[in-house]
């Protein structure tokens, strides 16, 4: 999409990456301990990260240049930055003690599953929608949105368990 819409070079494509790793680099001991002091649940952390998800991929659809890029890829690596941590503390907490690695390992499958199908999924979008960027994004980040509401059910679910207890 990059290249062939946004006409990126590939020098620039390059630097996209770069600014992808960089932002994990730097990124990733922050924002967690932000997190942590803003006594954030894990759960919220899902809700904020897959809203970065969608942000992000949503922006895509309105990319014009190199910075637009670069931005969205920023979004998105902020939000991957809050998930990545937040959704392993969910799901271990979630397990019973004696069910913690198989909880973990259908979490893995079900990420496997998604990488897998995700790619398909949009490259089928994008050979029918090349002509319409808002339109595929808007789709492809709607995933994220579903994402966060699904975490925000989950996340009110928890909150009104602790109020009862």
């Amino acid at each position: 999409y990059a290249t062939k819409v946004v006409e990126l070079s590939r020098r620039e494509l390059g630097f996209v990456y770069f600014f992808n790793g960089f932002t994990i680099i730097l990124g990733q001991i922050p924002i967690t301990a932000l997190m942590g002091r803003l006594k954030i649940p894990h759960t919220w952390r899902l809700v904020i990260g897959a809203g970065f998800y969608f942000c992000g991929y949503f922006y895509l659809g309105f990319a014009k240049n190199f910075f637009d890029v670069v931005c969205s890829v920023i979004i998105l690596t902020l939000g991957e930055l809050i998930v990545q941590v937040a959704i392993y503390a969910v799901v271990t907490a979630a397990a019973p003690p004696d069910r913690v690695g198989r909880y973990l390992s259908g979490w893995v499958f079900v990420r496997g599953a998604a990488a897998a199908l995700g790619p398909y999924i949009g490259s089928l979008l994008f050979a029918r929608l090349t002509a319409s960027p808002v339109l595929l994004w808007a789709i492809l980040s709607g995933f994220g949105g579903c994402a966060a509401l699904v975490f925000a059910g989950i996340a009110v679910n928890r909150s009104r368990k602790r109020i009862a207890e």
